[in-house]
């Protein structure tokens, strides 16, 4: 198979490269120019082109530069800016995303691929409870209540529209974890203050969440792409929902930290600690993911990030 991915350096987009180009697959890197970041898994099946998203539409040309055929069997479009901080609330950085978006969909299409695959967000649910949901389903309204999730809801009803031979799918990916998680995520916070001698202070964590491991979620991906599953929008998470306070406690017991967990140091916030319960049902009638416990998860990403702690 070949694969064409944006968003290629992104925590992400370098498992799934990582698990494809293992399987012997062709893929096709997008590398945005000058860059921070590298692609970890340098292999003879990975091919690298350099561009930036505001400039998708000179794909053709770049690839004819690197003398890649431009015909491919999936596009997997991760790339998205602004998804952290205040920029997750600039409309008009949101919805020059959703622009691109659209660029990236109709190259799919040129490009002649089976499926599009597009990174959408638990972000475009908005808050289930204020409007009387229990969890997070597929067939459930949705309420954004930030331009991330606005934008990413966007998109997905435009990706609806198209009614072609190629197979579109809306991926909206819950709370990932794993090796080279993003620094600022929950999991990497506690790490790093723990592993510093340091402080962490969370709210009560009571209300439910459910974390994924970053290569389950590959093969979710993966396993879609490649399935009978018809276009649509698929819940992409893991069966393991319970309260928050239990997975960081299983963090805390994994170590003698030189720093210190309190839960219930800060008060419960109604905006911000709101559930994950995702329900997996449609995603799971298709795709067969041999999950990972938390448990072994977490080891491996404790012990990933001590490693690069003392690299530094």
């Amino acid at each position: 198979m070949k694969y064409i991915i944006t968003g290629a350096t992104g925590f992400i987009g370098q498992k799934i490269i990582e698990l494809l180009v293992e399987k012997e697959n062709e893929v096709i890197a997008i590398f945005r120019p000058n860059s921070s970041k590298t692609i970890r898994c340098l292999n003879a099946h990975l091919k690298v082109v350099t561009l930036d998203l505001a400039n998708i539409g000179q794909l053709p040309e770049a690839l004819r530069q690197e003398h890649i055929e431009p015909h491919f069997d999936h596009f997997i479009h991760l790339g998205w800016q602004g998804t952290t901080g205040v920029e997750r609330n600039d409309m008009d950085l949101q919805l020059n995303n959703v622009k691109t978006s659209l660029q990236c969909l109709q190259l799919a299409r040129q490009f002649h691929c089976q499926s599009f695959f597009f990174s959408g967000s638990q972000a475009e649910y908005g808050n289930i409870l204020k409007h009387g949901f229990t969890e997070q389903n597929e067939q459930n309204p949705c309420y954004p209540e930030n331009a991330y999730g606005k934008a990413k809801l966007l998109f997905g009803e435009h990706l609806r529209q198209f009614d072609d031979n190629m197979k579109s799918y809306h991926g909206r990916i819950f709370s990932v974890y794993g090796p080279y998680d993003q620094p600022n995520s929950l999991i990497e916070t506690m790490i790093r203050k723990l592993s510093a001698g340091e402080e962490m202070i969370l709210g009560p964590c009571v209300h439910d969440w459910n974390f994924t491991y970053i290569d389950d979620l590959a093969n979710m991906i993966v396993q879609l792409l490649c399935s009978e599953a018809p276009s649509g929008i698929y819940n992409l998470a893991g069966t393991d929902t319970r309260p928050l306070k239990e997975f960081v406690e299983s963090i805390k017991d994994k170590r003698d930290w030189l720093g210190h967990c309190q839960i219930g140091g800060r008060a419960y916030n109604p905006n911000s600690d709101l559930p994950l319960r995702p329900n997996v049902d449609k995603l799971r009638s298709y795709v067969d993911v041999n999950e990972t416990s938390f448990d072994e998860g977490i080891e491996r990403t404790i012990e990933n990030a001590q490693q690069l702690i003392l690299k530094r």
